[in-house]
């Protein structure tokens, strides 16, 4: 007990401690649980967010890795195959079952260019040859992945046109002749004949000024649809529905439901790890939850139109 004397400091009493009553604390505690969970379940949706943001900049990456390889060696890189791990894979044989695989930094593109995955319809899809690209950054078995996963299913995927062209076909008539009876011009290195790519005897032989061939009548190129609700192998159920026509590359990342696979029909036009359409179609519109009409859709994709590959080709000396 204090002593009279001790109560007092200068003349004024001394205050004692005093804590939070029991009321005031759970109060405290209240508004803290609020907080907390007003920012958690905010949190999720803010994570969805930063995960597509990345893995749309890693798509843009990717697309412009395409152009500067296009650019350099006047013609596409192959997709990479399962076990080519991030180098663009051809078949060693121009026609009938596909042979050797042929890839890595020791192996020369075959003058005919085919591709060793090969989907229905003109169009080949397999995964993003990041190594054959000089890609860096977060790659399982040599492949970039998207923002939602470090696995296998989370690499991304990129689907090229691979029109088989025949050397002797109407409008077509390279000088001298090409040895093989066809090619895939997109991904078709320079012919020891003419010394030109594929690309460039599209200029050449097709010529650029025709809108024919800038619309890319010449051969089946990949479609883009907005839904696949009346969309066929070759095409969208109508021009309104068509987002590009003339797409020589797609790229795309199945999102974040890849280990599993979606259930919609949109989702189930794009080749992903459990399936999907395997042909020249894709489609592409903004996300929506599952518990949504069709199933939900979460695909992520861009794609490289054919005049802003020629562009690019011809910005830099490659083409005419």
């Amino acid at each position: 007990m204090l002593s009279p004397s001790a109560r007092f400091v200068t003349g004024k009493p001394l205050a004692y401690a005093r804590g939070f009553s029991l009321v005031e604390l759970a109060m405290v505690l209240m508004l803290v649980g609020l907080l907390l969970g007003a920012t958690l379940s905010v949190l999720p949706a803010q994570l969805a967010n930063q995960h597509h943001r990345d893995t749309t900049a890693k798509l843009e990456e990717a697309r412009q890795a395409l152009l500067g390889f296009a650019a350099t060696n006047a013609r596409m890189p192959c997709p990479a195959t399962e076990t080519s791990q991030g180098y663009e894979s051809f078949c060693s044989n121009a026609s009938g079952p596909c042979g050797t695989e042929l890839f890595g930094p020791g192996s020369t593109a075959p003058s005919h260019g085919r591709c060793s995955v090969f989907a229905s319809a003109n169009a080949s899809t397999g995964l993003l040859p990041s190594l054959s690209l000089g890609l860096s950054g977060s790659l399982v078995g040599g492949v970039n992945t998207d923002s939602w996963g470090g696995s296998s299913a989370h690499r991304l995927r990129y689907a090229l046109s691979n029109r088989q062209l025949s050397a002797a076909s109407s409008g077509w008539l390279p000088i001298p002749p090409r040895s093989q009876s066809s090619f895939y011009p997109f991904s078709a290195p320079r012919d020891a004949n003419t010394g030109r790519s594929g690309l460039q005897d599209i200029a050449f032989n097709a010529g650029l000024n025709s809108l024919d061939a800038i619309n890319g009548s010449f051969g089946p190129q990949l479609v883009v649809c907005n839904s696949s609700s009346g969309a066929s192998s070759s095409g969208c159920a109508s021009h309104a529905s068509t987002l590009a026509i003339a797409a020589v590359a797609v790229l795309y990342s199945v999102g974040p439901n890849a280990p599993t696979g979606g259930s919609g029909a949109d989702e189930a036009q794009n080749p992903n790890p459990k399936g999907g359409s395997n042909d020249r179609v894709f489609v592409w519109h903004p996300p929506y939850e599952a518990n949504g009409s069709g199933g939900g859709f979460d695909d992520q994709l861009i794609w490289l139109s054919g005049p802003e590959l020629y562009s690019r080709l011809i910005s830099v000396g490659q083409l005419p």
